[in-house]
């Protein structure tokens, strides 16, 4: 499995106070939420086509869910019905404090195709990731524990809407920050290890 340098993402997370999160509300004009996050590229892989099925589902019945999107890709398109009516802000590629404060004020990840590096993102957060059963995730999703960090539905419009709303109205964070994230660093040292052992 790979890891990511997550010392810059926890330093931004740990920098945004409630004054910050407001000021970054007022910049992007958001509404009041709560939010859900997707961030990732918008393509086949990450079923996009499935997170806008989604969007129609819970703009009928919960249209305050407000997702905050942060990606781009040739799907992007898909989702302009719910950037229309007021239901989702499109952000484009983001990174660095941009990206900490989405997850910073975000109830959920939603990632209804692969889910790979975010899982980590995701633990450093302390959000959890709302996600599909299919083949075709990473082996990072194992970092993740269903019924806590992740939860993973039907692929099917209706299914992903209602975990989502079931995970943003959940009064326990229980995708609380993990102090046993994997690290770059982590990373580094295993493999290092596994080198030296082969040569000796």
């Amino acid at each position: 499995m790979n890891a990511i340098d997550t010392t810059q993402l926890k330093n931004d997370l740990d920098q945004l106070d409630t004054a910050a999160l407001e000021q970054f509300r007022r910049n992007t004009m958001l509404p009041d939420g709560p939010f859900v996050a997707y961030l990732g590229a918008l393509d086949t892989s990450k079923r996009v086509d499935l997170l806008a099925g989604a969007l129609e589902v819970l703009w009928a019945e919960h249209p305050k869910i407000h997702f905050i999107v942060g990606g781009q890709g040739q799907d992007a398109s898909l989702l302009e019905p719910a950037v229309r009516r007021g239901q989702a802000t499109m952000m484009g590629h983001v990174g660095g404090k941009t990206k900490a404060a989405i997850l910073k004020c975000s109830k959920a990840i939603a990632n209804p195709g692969r889910v790979g590096l975010l899982a980590v993102d995701a633990l450093v957060a302390g959000v959890p990731v709302v996600s599909t059963k299919w083949p075709f995730h990473a082996p990072e999703i194992e970092y993740l524990t269903e019924g806590e960090s992740l939860y993973l539905t039907e692929p099917k419009p209706e299914s992903f809407a209602a975990t989502i709303v079931d995970v943003v109205n959940s009064q326990n964070r229980q995708g609380a920050a993990s102090a046993t994230y994997p690290t770059l660093q982590a990373m580094v040292r295993n493999f290092a290890s596994g080198i030296h052992k082969l040569l000796n």
